[in-house]
Parts: structure tokens; sequence; C-alpha cells
């Protein structure tokens, strides 16, 4: 979206556009707000600054796309590829440390921090040498350009990433609002897709088809190169588990089952060696993108 579309054009791309359309909404209506009085929080910059600004917020935006995620997952496997040796090394001795603490602590109920800093203090000096290159390294232009992509689209995703309580209950009401769209579009007699269809839906099932392909490969890339994700990561592989074995209790098709299951246990053993091997293939991409006939099918 340009300054001119922004001015006056964005309307009718808006109106028009079928790619991309609840981002593109989004996006003009932060920037119908921001032209209110009071809300203008561009207003204190140059206007080369502002256009710099809402290029990036569009930027960001777009990328909650699902349909745009294997290209990002894809950015994100090109940065961790490029310091594979630093990031291995970093993530290696935080999860020591974090082990180790987390050893104490079940065995003394309470460690000091002093306690826990000891811990890594053998491997401190290299550490910070490690940590200064990949500090340098994230400071790259294209590599800020994707990380904030990247935080942004996980915060659209953040469900899968809390504790099952929350991530059911989040859940159920995103189901809720899909739900009453498929009754407007079936009363309208325009086709309801199996998402919308409450008739048709096997929610668990959809919540783990969407944890695979969606969040888990950007997720696990995500943790290998910012090591203080780790506790989101465990909380996404709980909440697969917890969805999968509700999955099960639905009594699905057993070769089916089996297929997904193995699915998941491969991508679990390879996060913890070879994370950018957790990719879905190109034609898991092709089915995955827009689902409807897999779902048509199971349901």
């Amino acid at each position: 979206m340009s300054e001119g579309e922004y001015d006056g054009g964005w309307r009718d791309r808006v109106t028009y556009c079928d790619r991309s359309a609840i981002q593109q909404h989004s996006c003009a209506t932060l920037f119908e707000i921001t032209r209110r009085r009071g809300c203008d929080v561009f207003g204190c910059f140059s206007a080369s600054v502002r256009k710099d600004l809402r290029q990036l917020c569009v930027s960001a935006i777009l990328h909650t796309d699902s349909s745009r995620v294997f290209h990002l997952t894809n950015q994100m496997c090109s940065i961790y590829e490029a310091k594979k040796d630093l990031f291995e090394y970093v993530y290696v001795t935080r999860s020591m440390v974090r082990e180790s603490f987390q050893a104490a602590r079940q065995s003394f109920g309470q460690i000091s921090l002093a306690s826990m800093t000891s811990m890594g203090e053998d491997m401190k000096d290299p550490n910070v040498v490690a940590a200064t290159k990949i500090h340098d390294y994230l400071w790259n232009a294209d590599v800020k350009h994707t990380l904030r992509n990247y935080f942004v689209y996980m915060a659209d995703q953040s469900k899968s990433l809390k504790s099952f309580e929350l991530c059911q209950l989040w859940t159920e009401l995103q189901y809720m609002e899909f739900f009453r769209l498929g009754d407007a579009e079936r009363e309208l007699r325009i086709p309801v897709p199996p998402m919308h269809d409450r008739a048709r839906a096997n929610i668990p099932y959809l919540v783990v088809q969407h944890t695979k392909f969606f969040v888990a490969s950007p997720m696990v890339l995500g943790t290998r190169i910012l090591p203080t994700l780790r506790g989101l990561e465990d909380s996404m592989w709980d909440n697969l588990e917890r969805w999968a074995s509700k999955w099960q209790e639905s009594g699905p098709d057993p070769e089916l089952q089996r297929g997904v299951l193995r699915r998941i246990e491969y991508m679990r053993a390879r996060a913890k060696d070879q994370p950018q091997q957790i990719l879905p293939s190109d034609n898991e991409i092709r089915v995955h993108v827009s689902p409807t006939q897999e779902i048509e099918e199971l349901t």
C-alpha cells in the first residue's frame, strides 16, 4: 500500500482485492484511525520516516496471512543456516544451564540467582563472544525485517503457545465465530467452507493440522535463533499432543491417525537436532495452504 493508495485509493483496493483481504482491511483501518484527531502516532515524524513506518506496518500485517507462512519460514531458515554453528552453540549451552537449574530446583526446592549463574561460569566467556556475534548479525537490515514480520505472525498465532486451558478457550471462541459465519453463509445460500460448518468440523483435528503446518516450523526455528522462546515451544508441543489425544477420542480413520501421529513424532524428533528439516514438503504446502478438499474428504 503506497502513499497514494493510503491517501485515496486504498478503499478500492480493500473492496476489490481478494488476496489477504482481512490483512488489507486491517491496514486500511489502522491508517484511517491514525488520521483521527489525537490518534496520529506517525505525526511527529518526517514524511519519509512516516512512509517507512507505514511500509513496516503493512509488511508485518500482511505476513499474518497463513498463506505467507512458508515464505516467512524459509526466510527464518536462511537466517538460521547463515550462522548455524553460533546459534546451535548458544542454544545448547543455554539448554544445559536451564536443565541444571531445573534439576537443582527439584532437588533443593529453591536456588539463588548466584547459584544459577555459577552453573554457567565455565562457559561464560565463550557465550559472551557468541552472543555478541549473534547480536551484531541480528541487527542486519534484512534480518530485522524478517524478525519483525516473524514476531507479529507468531503473536497472531499465540493461542497455540499459551497454557492448554487458554489455548482451548481461545480455540472455542474462534470456532464460535467461524460457525456463526457459516450459519450466515448458509442463510445466504452460498457455499459453506468445512471450517465454518458446525455439523462437519472436527475441531481437534483442525487444530492439530493448523499447528503442524502453520505454527510448529516457525516456532522451532525461532527458538533456535532466540533460545529464550524455549518455553513457548514447549507449550506448543504440549498443546499439540493434547489436541491429538482429543482427536483420537473422536474415533478417526486408523490409517489417517497413524499418519498424523507419525508426522508429529518425526517433527518433534527433528526439532531437537535438525530443525530446518521439519519444514513441510512442497506437496504438503500445496494441500494445506488451502486444506478445504482434504477436510471435506475427512468429514
